[in-house]
């Protein structure tokens, strides 16, 4: 038993910081971002960038508030990023007929290119990022990934 589980006379004591699920998802989720970060910006894209040319490659058009929800950003930022990425001829960003507010957003055949780079770059990361687990432990960690963000998106 660690010291983080055993009772004195006090009363119990409170779980170690370090040890808290909260803690290292968060942690590992900065570590993972700042890492997978330095692989995009060898490429002129950000974290966000990248993010939202791979949600629209997998699951096509949809409206800017759709795209914020899918890739976890702000919808008041989400702009920012389409705009930066359409001035690159990535993305196209058309109004709605029906909202003159909202935009669509797809992917372009350069955006598509652009994620085609990243066929080499990502194995030599995947197997940095994972070189603690085994393959088993690898799947069962995505497994249980999945479904904790299923809950939330």
């Amino acid at each position: 038993m660690s010291n983080s589980d055993v009772e004195s006379d006090a009363g119990p004591r409170r779980p170690r910081f370090e040890s808290g699920l909260g803690f290292l998802l968060s942690r590992v989720g900065s570590i993972v971002d700042a890492a997978w970060g330095e692989v995009l910006a060898a490429h002129g894209l950000s974290n966000a960038q990248y993010n939202v040319l791979a949600v629209l490659a997998e699951f096509g058009t949809m409206t800017q508030g759709e795209l914020a929800k899918r890739v976890a950003v702000d919808p008041r930022n989400i702009g920012k990023t389409v705009a930066a990425l359409a001035e690159r001829g990535v993305v196209s960003a058309e109004p709605i007929r029906t909202d003159g507010r909202a935009k669509a957003v797809t992917i372009t055949d350069a955006g598509l290119a652009v994620l085609d780079t990243f066929v080499t770059a990502l194995p030599p990361y995947r197997g940095k990022l994972t070189r603690a687990l085994s393959a088993t432990e690898e799947a069962e960690l995505t497994r249980l990934l999945r479904k904790l963000y299923a809950d939330y998106i």
